[in-house]
């Protein structure tokens, strides 16, 4: 499950394979302490170091390891729980540096915005709900003032440094939206996330997850984590976090689903005359798994190997190439957030047209597209870069490498703008 659910992740820009691998060393550590029997001093130091690791690498993980603490100091199996106060100590120790910054930033005492932003965005949505996206939710900035309609296009703010501002740190540029408990979205929200986490379940997973309940039933056993709560409270604890506020994609919840997988096969005790069948069960189960993960596995490690060329890392090179410099202001013609060869080639998103309205962008005569490329140039655009289709007029664009993406300089003489 390891192995056919994290590769694909590999390839996407996100920091969860990251965050994933402090959810395992946290739980290899405390299972470790759990077979021992005991905590050694040396277990609670690095214990602290992985707490206070995790939660640089996602803010949510903070709580994780908060719950695993308090599990493992509750755990009256577990002997020289004293050891536990180093972890508290050291957790305390590396993060207040980082708690103090936060303060000296918003002028106020806190952990991190993260889980209040993403409440107001998700279940409130008091500021942005005017910006629905894909799946309903509010898109959680606010892209800035219309410059265009038909296409819409966005003046986005720029700063020095910063690629793509409303999500640079939207805990600043976005102070105005607060968290406010409501039922109606709150219960909105469960049953959205609830949804998507069942279908994950049944079709993703589906073939462990009837294994794994298959392999219980047969047991007999229904208190099948009660030797490994120590890791499952917490696990379940983020869990429910997520399904309160946002769950809808699989790199969230990968790592703490392969975890309760594991645990709960690993719980299990099964009479002797039952072993045969079981082990049919879950070798027809991994099976049917690999044989419908395999195909993203393959492609992922067809990635790998031929080391094919990543299209952003070409558009970088070749911005550069042909004279954009860091700190450069840019158009956008897709969602300036997705825009990731602007981050590698150090560039502000200055306008932007979201992906729903690009292929309108693509398919108007040259004057009208001309008007939108002026209007991008009073936003502050230098010059403009899309992914156009196969019958896009290109006239005057130039190409980037072999990535498919073009780049048409804009100035504001061109544009009449003084």
């Amino acid at each position: 499950m390891f192995f056919l659910l994290f590769l694909p992740l590999i390839v996407t820009p996100t920091p969860d394979v990251f965050a994933s691998s402090f959810i395992f060393l946290i739980a290899e550590r405390l299972l470790r302490c759990e077979t021992r029997g005991r905590i050694t001093w040396r277990d609670g130091l690095t214990l602290g170091i992985l707490f206070a690791l995790a939660y640089f690498a996602k803010g949510i993980l903070l709580y994780f390891g908060i719950v695993a603490l308090g599990m493992a100091a509750v755990d009256k199996r577990l002997s020289n729980r004293r050891a536990l106060l180093a972890s508290s100590i050291v957790l305390v120790v590396i993060v207040a540096p980082w708690v103090v910054a936060l303060h000296h930033a918003f002028g106020r005492w806190t952990l991190g915005f993260t889980g209040q932003l993403n409440y107001a965005w998700f279940i409130d949505g008091t500021q942005t709900v005017t910006y629905p996206g894909p799946i309903g939710a509010p898109l959680p900035y606010f892209p800035g003032n219309r410059v265009f309609n038909q296409p819409a296009i966005y003046a986005v703010q720029t700063k020095p440094n910063i690629t793509y501002v409303p999500w640079y740190d939207p805990a600043r540029f976005d102070q105005w939206d607060h968290a406010y408990f409501q039922w109606r979205g709150q219960i909105a929200a469960i049953q959205k996330n609830l949804v998507w986490f069942e279908a994950w379940l049944l079709v993703n997973v589906g073939a462990m997850s009837v294994v794994v309940l298959a392999v219980i039933l047969i047991s007999g056993r229904a208190a099948i984590f009660r030797r490994y709560w120590i890791i499952v409270v917490p696990t379940l604890a983020v869990l429910t976090m997520y399904v309160l506020v946002y769950i809808r994609t699989s790199r969230y919840v990968v790592a703490l689903a392969v975890l309760l997988f594991a645990l709960a096969l690993a719980s299990v005790r099964t009479a002797r005359a039952n072993q045969f069948l079981v082990r049919a069960i879950l070798a027809a189960g991994l099976i049917v798994f690999a044989t419908t993960n395999f195909g993203r596995t393959l492609d992922a490690i067809a990635n790998l190997v031929n080391h094919n060329p990543d299209p952003t890392v070409e558009v970088a090179e070749a911005l550069h190439h042909l004279g954009i410099h860091p700190n450069s202001h840019i158009g956008t013609v897709g969602t300036g957030l997705y825009a990731y060869w602007a981050h590698l080639a150090r560039v502000n998103v200055a306008a932007e047209i979201w992906d729903d309205d690009a292929p309108l962008f693509w398919s108007v005569d040259s004057s009208r597209r001309g008007a939108m490329l002026c209007a991008m140039s009073r936003a502050g655009a230098s010059a403009v870069v899309g992914l156009p289709p196969a019958n896009a007029d290109l006239n005057g664009w130039e190409p980037l490498g072999k990535s498919g993406y073009w780049l048409r300089r804009v100035s504001p003489e061109e544009c009449g703008i003084r």
